[in-house]
């Protein structure tokens, strides 16, 4: 694996441009790895309006979109972060804290990758 380019934009209509430039820069590119899902949904949709099934696309957060995305086949992966279990770690910490506890200094959450279910 090669990186070829790397642009920095949070905006999905941004991202949608960009996405064409890399491949018109980069004809050869197979894959596409995107920062959020946010993001990869702009590359997604470039890809789906030019019938571009052969770049493998994958994001990071596990947001409702990128999970159906994965069902549909239109992404081969991205990233739970596990939002859920940041909130609830933070605000125990908080709790225990403002109670006079000791709290870690760090706290790590796993991550989950998520992939199409055929395994592709």
């Amino acid at each position: 694996m090669k990186l070829v380019a790397s642009k920095n934009t949070w905006s999905p209509d941004e991202v949608y441009e960009v996405t064409g430039i890399l491949l018109r820069e980069h004809p050869r590119i197979q894959a596409i790895y995107c920062i959020s899902d946010v993001i990869a949904i702009g590359a997604m949709k470039y890809l789906a309006d030019r019938n571009i099934a052969h770049i493998k696309l994958a994001g990071f957060d596990g947001i409702p979109e990128a999970r159906k995305a994965l069902e549909q086949g239109q992404m081969v992966a991205t990233v739970d972060q596990q939002p859920m279990e940041q909130g609830y770690k933070s605000v125990k910490a908080a709790i225990d804290l403002l109670a006079g506890k000791a709290i870690p200094q760090r706290v790590e959450i796993d991550t989950v990758l998520l992939i199409q279910a055929n395994g592709e």
